[in-house]
């Protein structure tokens, strides 16, 4: 294959998706023309491409564009998301704090944020890297919430399927709306300050809790458990963990939006998530020690804690090691034949799964 005629460079913090869209629609072909030509017989928008490519295939993108194969891999999500996993991840299933797009072939449920406001001040609009973290929720340059939908048509963002006659990325391929336009919506200040320190822990591979110095793993498995925390006194509000965490008056502004308690973080919009960081970040500024009086005053045990996640961070050990253990019945529960019918909340939530899942079949 022969070098490009019009060569196109990675910008700044630039996705992977997102430089081959600019450089199909520079080469006057739509991306799946330019994927076609690149990887004859393989699908490739119907994969997540920003998570990683092979490196056989990154060799054949190096031949036609001129560009080294470790910046592409610099550019993808793959070495940063195990960082934080601390292990190796597999190439299928949802990858943590990583935003899922929900593929169906090549229409897509969600997945793909933007700044309206830095897509108007790119003279050549593109899709950063940093929008497909979970812990993203905001522009920390403009202070306004990144959007995850048309802001005209309330579409999902699919730049991958624009065509050769659209001007650049920033364009909605449903409507044609330019995104630039959306309403610029104010962070909220926790938030920020989450999503700063996010940043700072991924950039020194270290973080800090309270005083404690600990690695980035386990400062995301920590933001991670006290996210299930909160969805969990969200679904469970008469119970122990739930009455402990209202004695110190962590915000609890969860809605009863079904999404927030029924779909995993990496599916959740930016204003759930944002909800939802907000009640994280103030529950990560209280010590171990007060976490433990207010867990041991409300008669939380190590079990209920476990309901949260059988694996609970090491960092947490100062506060469930000291925590009774409530002794279980073995043996088979016999469950009463007649059931009795679901919560008014259970099925919304049942509801909100199923729409997510029909969402990505719709309109094919």
């Amino acid at each position: 294959m022969c070098l490009w005629a019009l060569r196109v460079g990675l910008l700044p913090n630039e996705s992977i998706s997102s430089w081959i869209i600019r450089a199909a629609l520079m080469q006057g072909c739509d991306p799946l023309t330019l994927t076609g030509y690149v990887w004859p017989r393989w699908r490739a928008w119907t994969l997540d491409l920003d998570r990683g490519i092979k490196n056989e295939r990154l060799e054949m993108l190096s031949q036609v564009s001129g560009i080294p194969v470790a910046v592409f891999e610099q550019a993808s999500l793959q070495n940063t998301v195990e960082l934080i996993a601390g292990h190796k991840l597999e190439s299928n299933g949802t990858w943590p704090w990583v935003l899922a797009l929900g593929s169906r072939n090549r229409k897509r449920v969600a997945g793909m944020q933007y700044c309206p406001a830095c897509l108007f001040d790119d003279s050549k609009p593109y899709f950063r890297k940093g929008w497909r973290f979970a812990w993203q929720t905001a522009c920390l340059h403009h202070k306004v919430r990144l959007l995850d939908r048309c802001w005209s048509c309330g579409a999902p963002v699919e730049p991958h399927r624009l065509q050769a006659n659209d001007r650049h990325l920033a364009i909605c391929v449903e409507c044609k709306a330019d995104l630039h336009k959306a309403q610029r919506i104010p962070i909220n200040q926790i938030t920020r300050n989450f999503q700063i320190n996010a940043e700072a822990v991924i950039l020194n591979a270290r973080g800090l809790y309270n005083t404690e110095t600990i690695s980035s793993h386990e400062w995301f498995a920590l933001a991670r458990f006290f996210t299930g925390m909160i969805r969990y006194c969200a679904r469970n509000q008469a119970s122990n963990i739930a009455k402990a965490l209202f004695e110190l008056r962590v915000s609890m502004a969860l809605d009863d939006s079904p999404p927030i308690f029924s779909l995993p973080l990496e599916m959740l919009s930016p204003e759930h998530r944002e909800t939802l960081f907000t009640s994280v970040a103030e529950l990560m500024a209280f010590s171990g020690q007060d976490l433990f009086y207010a867990f041991n005053n409300a008669g939380v045990s190590k079990n209920s804690l476990q309901a949260i996640s059988r694996t609970l961070p090491t960092t947490f050990n100062l506060v469930t090691d000291r925590l009774p253990v409530n002794k279980r019945l073995t043996g088979i529960k016999r469950r009463d034949r007649c059931k009795t019918p679901k919560s008014k909340r259970s099925v919304l939530m049942s509801w909100a799964r199923l729409q997510r899942k029909i969402g990505s079949i719709s309109d094919e």
